[in-house]
């Protein structure tokens, strides 16, 4: 199973007066580049910044895909509670500028946190959005989707260790 889906970005989801501007892109250029050229902490640093330019300008869209963004790089540093804490700060947000596919893609992160985790029952939990968000949407990864939910289950029943 896939640890992460990719780092997404939309620009100005739901808010298309908000432009982040040249400097706020290059911040997210960066962050996303820092999860593999440079040190991932410089990554969730200019994730920051940019997190707090958006914040400025009332772009909740691109303050919420930042933020699931951020959750990545803290995952990838092995820091599970800062990464659920950024996951559960873009949630509310995402919902609110009708963001299902990040919503999707947010609950899945924090899924794979919790199987990483060992938590398997919030796990399932949250892949249960995945896959209901999914049929709503009508999105092609449901059969995916699906899938994931019944290895968790059977990881479950069979009292296996995470992957």
């Amino acid at each position: 199973m896939d640890k992460h889906l990719a780092v997404r970005r939309r620009r100005g989801h739901g808010d298309r007066d908000a432009d982040p501007g040249p400097g706020r892109q290059r911040l997210l250029r960066q962050g996303s580049g820092a999860v593999v050229d440079r040190p991932a902490l410089a990554g969730a640093e200019d994730y920051q910044q940019a997190l707090t330019r958006y914040q400025q300008a009332g772009n909740r869209g691109n303050e919420a895909a930042t933020l699931s963004d951020t959750g990545l790089v803290y995952d990838g540093l092995g820091d599970r509670q800062r990464a659920l804490d950024h996951y559960h700060r873009a949630l509310p947000l995402q919902r609110e500028v009708g963001d299902r596919v990040g919503e999707a893609v947010t609950r899945y992160n924090i899924a794979m946190v919790h199987q990483a985790g060992g938590h398997l029952d919030q796990a399932i939990e949250e892949i249960e959005h995945v896959v209901e968000l999914n049929r709503q949407m009508g999105h092609p990864s449901l059969k995916a989707s699906i899938a994931v939910l019944e290895q968790l289950r059977r990881q479950r029943a069979g009292g296996q260790e995470p992957t």
